[in-house]
């Protein structure tokens, strides 16, 4: 973590703007960050806050509430950045400052990386939206960011766009620029399949929480069955097949819809009766999640 952490923090040097700040949050890690950040005390943008639990919900919220800047974007200590991806993100603000800014993706794994084209569900409604692809590679105003709060360890982006996604309009760049490390969460298919789990819960507690209505039900439920067919899709990536065998028939698939019973009985009839041992490729799973 901590090599990943250095390259982390290069990606950021190597912006095309450079009208930044980077707060680097340490929530009780062992991989001693504040020797990492020792490296770059001569550029008095990079400052290095810390938490005295292991919080990452605790810690994105500390970052935004020590910040100085107008807007704000976030990266995970394992990930990185396009060289552009602020500038893309200042051009954009230039134009329309009161908006929350969403990336592609860039994903990144053991045996391979493909593009997660978040834009292509850019008609779906906000809330839809949010519980279903939301994603950390977002960019928006302080003023904004700062009336929410991140909460939980599995699945708080998600939660913290939709708590937003009826005061502000979403935007997507079109541009994978926000290159997420899987390396580690699918290093195995045990792995894999308790982060499935965790997702599952999180959204079932969130809705739990909710004042119940039409619209909320059909999010939460489009939510859970195209989370879980994805989740397929992953697991088949990586030749994980008992894990993608359980996920595509767990109670927890429901279809909710004629394009839902569609979209599982494509994946079913493909996968298991015409042929069980096809992976999908790289261009295949993008297309597909």
């Amino acid at each position: 973590m901590a090599l990943s952490l250095d390259k982390s923090i290069q990606s950021v040097l190597a912006q095309s703007f450079t009208d930044w700040e980077l707060l680097i949050v340490d929530n009780c890690s062992t991989d001693h960050p504040d020797e990492i950040v020792k490296r770059y005390s001569d550029d008095k943008r990079i400052r290095l806050l810390s938490i005295d639990e292991k919080d990452r919900s605790k810690a994105r919220n500390h970052g935004i509430a020590n910040s100085n800047g107008d807007y704000i974007t976030f990266l995970d200590a394992d990930d990185t950045l396009h060289e552009d991806y602020l500038k893309t993100y200042a051009i954009i603000f230039e134009k329309e400052p009161i908006l929350l800014c969403i990336s592609d993706l860039t994903v990144i794994g053991p045996s391979g990386s493909y593009v997660l084209k978040k834009s292509r569900y850019m008609h779906l409604p906000q809330l839809n939206y949010a519980l279903n692809y939301g994603h950390i590679s977002i960019a928006g105003p302080r003023e904004v960011l700062m009336q929410y709060k991140f909460d939980g360890q599995i699945g708080e982006d998600r939660f913290y766009l939709a708590a937003m996604s009826n005061e502000i309009k979403f935007l997507f760049t079109k541009k994978p620029f926000y290159f997420y490390n899987d390396e580690y969460i699918i290093s195995s298919g045990v792995i894999l399949k308790k982060r499935f789990d965790i997702e599952f819960n999180s959204l079932s507690r969130y809705y739990s929480n909710c004042d119940k209505n039409i619209y909320l039900d059909y999010s939460f439920h489009n939510a859970i069955f195209d989370q879980s067919i994805r989740n397929f899709y992953v697991a088949k990536f990586y030749s994980f097949d008992a894990i993608a065998r359980e996920i595509l028939f767990s109670s927890k698939i429901k279809p909710y819809s004629f394009i839902s019973l569609a979209k599982y009985l494509k994946v079913f009839i493909y996968y298991y009766i015409v042929n069980f041992k096809k992976r999908p490729t790289g261009e295949t799973l993008e297309k597909e999640i």
